[in-house]
């Protein structure tokens, strides 16, 4: 009897093992899919500093202003609202030529600035609007100098004719309020015609 009971001692061990074979892998292999921490990203490069920027205002030359000032017919003051009337202007008022103005379907309006002025002359076509700085924002980097040539280009909203004059940056902006076939409101000729033809409205 004590054989027989070894026998199925022997048995049941035997049918045991595959039994645990078949737990014990899955286990395992339950343990091996567990999630992987992922691996920090990487830190961002530094930014480069960004150079500092002065701002600053320019000499004008005002001995240059007053003579061309002198050497042209006298402007017309009652084509022109002048706010702060009295004060000298901060830079040499440009403004564009009697036929522009005369053209204008509103007097001309014009604000001084503490660096400079606006005026705004409304047109059918387009809006004429003018800034004149003296103002300069200058970095660590080499500035670009000024440069008297007209400078075109096309926006959009218009076009605009950007120039300097006595030391200080004149910005004619064109604003559209009416475009033609050719997809604009003022031709580039027109629009150097324009700003070439400003005259001097007033100096220090």
């Amino acid at each position: 009897m004590s054989r027989v009971l070894i026998t199925g001692t022997l048995l049941l061990t035997a049918l045991a093992l595959p039994a645990c074979d078949r737990i014990f892998p899955k286990r395992q292999a339950a343990e091996s899919a567990a999630p992987v921490a992922e691996a920090a990203p990487p830190a961002e490069p530094a930014l480069a500093e960004r150079p500092a920027v002065t701002v600053s205002t320019s000499d004008v030359d005002w001995t240059a202003a007053r003579a061309d000032y002198a050497a042209q017919p006298a402007p017309d003051p009652e084509n022109v609202q002048v706010a702060g009337a009295g004060d000298p202007p901060p830079v040499p008022l440009l403004l564009p030529g009697g036929d522009t103005v005369s053209a204008a379907s509103g007097a001309v309006t014009y604000q001084p600035l503490k660096d400079g002025y606006f005026a705004n002359i409304p047109g059918a076509a387009y809006n004429i609007v003018i800034n004149g700085t003296n103002r300069v924002a200058d970095s660590s980097e080499a500035a670009s100098p000024r440069s008297d040539a007209y400078r075109f280009e096309t926006t959009s909203t218009g076009a605009l004719v950007a120039f300097s004059k006595y030391n200080v940056d004149y910005l004619i902006e064109f604003e559209c309020n009416e475009v033609s076939a050719s997809g604009t409101c003022i031709e580039e000729a027109d629009a150097m015609r324009i700003a070439q033809d400003m005259v001097l409205a007033g100096v220090r």
